[in-house]
């Protein structure tokens, strides 16, 4: 969620205001990615991704849906 979502640990510089956005664009992305059939089947793929400590979370984005972050 770091380049399309409010991470702050990520990006330390939006502060407090990007924290209040934070639950509705990760709801929102969620809700999206369910939402559209060819996506929905890359999610198992890259929730097993993103739970490894070796993997970066972009690249698993692209290997599971096939766009990058800023694409979605």
């Amino acid at each position: 969620m770091g380049h399309i979502g409010t991470s702050l640990s990520r990006d330390p510089l939006r502060g407090k205001g990007g924290r209040s956005l934070q639950y509705a664009q990760g709801w929102l992305m969620v809700h999206y990615l369910h939402s559209v059939a060819r996506l929905q089947q890359g999610i198992p793929q890259y929730l097993q991704e993103i739970n490894r400590a070796d993997i970066d979370d972009e690249k698993a984005f692209g290997k599971a849906f096939g766009m990058s972050y800023n694409r979605f």
